[in-house]
């Protein structure tokens, strides 16, 4: 029989290792195997079935599902632009287990499947698109450093320093929450320079979820509230979040910027390690570019041709386009947090309050510069290049 001796957090991050040890009673038995079936919720299951063989003297086997069960994350991204709490389906998967012995009965293979389970059908575990790197990594990270509570007031955002935002731009917040009552109310209050509130308004029909969520608090919730109109005679806002019974559960506050510009702004959004996505706006002086990638052939003419015949034609024509960005001059903090952006895998531009394009960083390299007694770090160049291709016809 299969005795599960180790077992990951209910709560994992899928892009880490999750690793379940077991043990086999018959593991002695010739040619013996661990057998174990990997379940995702929604899918055709077992997506996959995993065979260990038994090491020499040992009746036990440590097996890490995390590389089958990532394949069934995504990200979310483009249902924020709504009012209401979302739940971010995509950016979590719910699995179960099933674990069972293969070996030789009277010289012929035989399966025994189902003899131990970590989770159920009913009941599954769950993972999240998070992932820790290798020194802050442990099974515990995720379920415990990252839920939002009264105690533990976090989203899996990066807030290590104040952002700014401009009129008409969006900035989601992600919260890991295994209670439904956590996010009810939310407050929005708006401030001048002084200090002094020029604004406030109150929110409380959210729908309630748990797991992976997210909550826009940009200009789509500043529309929503009626504060719009007071962007341009505010220097920032405070957004305080809270449960059922009036608790503070997270609170963040953000600069209003509204100088004015003589270069094109460009806001980033990007996917963090922890699954939530960061913003951030490049102000200063842009530089576009565009790569192209032509084919073409020489046409044989007749002898009678005529001086607007075409002797080389292009049959082939591709277009990439790409930005060089620059910001402000960046604060320690800031200058951290766009390490994140350079790694990330999934980068939006956004060219509206409601439309956003897809974009790679082209970097080969980060070089991490920090400055002491509060001194500002100059400012970061970044080379964007849209993910898509253009064409234009052949002739």
């Amino acid at each position: 029989m299969i005795t599960i001796i180790e077992s990951p957090n209910n709560w994992q991050n899928l892009y880490n290792e999750i690793v379940v040890g077991v043990s086999g009673s018959n593991s002695t038995q010739p040619n013996f195997q661990f057998l174990c079936d990997v379940n995702v919720s929604g899918q055709t299951n077992p997506v996959t079935r995993l065979t260990y063989p038994k090491q020499p003297l040992v009746g036990t086997v440590q097996i890490n599902v995390a590389d089958v069960v990532k394949n069934y994350v995504t990200y979310d991204f483009s249902s924020f632009n709504t009012l209401d709490l979302v739940k971010c389906a995509s950016s979590e998967a719910k699995y179960w287990l099933e674990f069972g012995e293969i070996y030789d009965v009277s010289g012929v293979p035989t399966i025994f499947a189902n003899q131990a389970q970590y989770g159920t059908s009913g009941s599954p575990k769950s993972g999240s698109n998070a992932i820790f790197d290798f020194l802050d990594w442990s099974k515990t990270a995720f379920s415990t450093g990252k839920l939002l509570s009264t105690s533990n007031q976090v989203s899996l955002n990066d807030n290590s320093y104040r952002e700014k935002i401009r009129n008409n731009q969006q900035r989601f917040l992600t919260f890991f929450s295994t209670d439904s009552s956590n996010i009810v109310i939310v407050d929005l209050v708006l401030y001048n320079t002084q200090g002094a509130a020029t604004f406030s308004s109150s929110y409380s029909t959210y729908t309630p979820h748990t797991g992976i969520v997210s909550l826009n608090i940009g200009d789509t919730m500043l529309d929503f509230f009626g504060a719009s109109g007071f962007m341009t005679s505010s220097a920032y806002y405070r957004v305080d979040i809270r449960n059922s019974v009036d608790e503070i559960v997270f609170t963040k506050t953000i600069d209003i910027d509204n100088s004015c510009t003589q270069f094109t702004n460009y806001r980033l959004h990007w996917l963090n390690s922890m699954g939530g996505f960061d913003a951030f706006n490049f102000n200063m002086v842009s530089t576009e570019r565009i790569e192209i990638d032509t084919k073409e052939f020489k046409k044989v003419q007749q002898l009678g041709y005529a001086k607007t015949d075409r002797l080389k034609t292009k049959y082939f024509t591709k277009f990439m386009e790409s930005v060089t960005l620059n910001s402000d001059l960046l604060s320690d903090a800031e200058y951290a947090a766009l390490e994140e952006l350079v790694l990330s895998p999934v980068v939006m531009l956004e060219t509206s309050p409601s439309t956003y394009v897809p974009v790679n960083v082209v970097a080969n390299n980060y070089v991490k510069k920090k400055y002491e007694q509060g001194r500002t770090i100059p400012n970061m160049e970044l080379t964007i290049q849209y993910s898509f291709d253009n064409y234009r016809q052949s002739l």
